[in-house]
């Protein structure tokens, strides 16, 4: 039954989601080959490169917006307006119906993330040239600032994988990680706002609005919270560390990752934990009290 839920919800989400995302490929496509035959470098070009570029990042935040309102929408509409008549009248679990909706967010808010990313990374490369997007990143990234030459030459850990400590490999998988708890992150806290909110059955949408301000700013304080917490820690820490091992690089590079490398998996295991909360809870109010239009 799973199976034929989720098919049902991609086909109905696609007829509006799929053309959004068909949009930004067709514009990055369109971009990269302006971009590829040098035009908008031209001086006098200069006024439309800067319209272009702002309407580019408007389009990537509207198309953003729309998925997710569009996507939350859709929710409220089978679950909780009078649709939830039919579709909690088919041979499917509450948890199975909750399910296949997040399956079908996850999907799609991934799918519009990824779009999104390799989009500007092919427009970079199109206005850069590979090769100086190469090296672009191998400066931010991997290289650290060398100062001197010979004995004398002294390394300072300014690339990203060096302040944060982490190697390509694990820098790589922590992104992913993130990115995969993220989207679960956006959609559970999406759904489970409208599943609390729809408990106050005259005000449902309000009450929608009101449990997702709630989610969203204890959510910030937990995370700024601990950001704090880890950047306190470490200034306690530096206080014990002597001047001179300080002014070295070495104890630079301990600084900057005592800070920097916890960060990442805070706000994972943050995201994952409010994300889960709001998945049990949708599932559980959905199996005890549902109030329909």
């Amino acid at each position: 039954m799973l199976g034929k839920l989720l098919k049902h919800d991609f086909r109905s989400s696609g007829k509006v989601l799929f053309p959004l995302n068909l949009l930004l490929v067709i514009v990055t496509v369109i971009g990269s080959v302006l971009l590829g035959t040098k035009l908008l470098q031209r001086t006098e070009m200069v006024p439309l490169a800067i319209t272009l570029l702002i309407t580019y990042i408007l389009m990537l935040v509207a198309i953003s917006v729309i998925t997710s309102i569009f996507l939350i929408v859709s929710y409220y509409r089978n679950m909780f307006s009078s649709q939830g008549y039919l579709t909690f009248t088919l041979p499917a679990s509450p948890w199975m119906i909750y399910n296949s909706k997040m399956i079908v967010g996850f999907f799609w808010v991934g799918i519009n993330s990824i779009l999104t990313l390799v989009s500007a990374i092919i427009l970079i490369v199109a206005a850069c040239g590979f090769k100086n997007m190469f090296s672009l990143l191998s400066d931010v990234f991997v290289s650290d600032l060398v100062i001197g030459s010979g004995t004398g030459a002294v390394s300072y850990p300014t690339s990203l994988l060096t302040m944060i400590g982490y190697t390509p490999v694990q820098f790589i998988l922590l992104m992913l990680a993130m990115f995969l708890v993220s989207c679960f992150y956006s959609m559970a806290m999406g759904y489970g706002s409208v599943t609390i909110g729809q408990l106050y059955a005259k005000h449902k949408v309000l009450g929608a609005v009101l449990a997702y301000v709630v989610i969203y700013y204890f959510s910030q304080i937990i995370m700024n919270a601990s950001m704090l917490f880890i950047s306190f820690r470490s200034m306690f820490g530096i206080i014990a560390v002597s001047e001179e091992t300080l002014e070295s690089s070495q104890g630079v590079m301990n600084m900057m990752q005592s800070i920097y490398k916890p960060m990442f998996p805070t706000i994972i295991l943050i995201q994952l934990v409010i994300g889960v909360a709001c998945y049990v809870a949708s599932v559980i109010i959905l199996k005890k009290k549902v109030n329909l239009d």
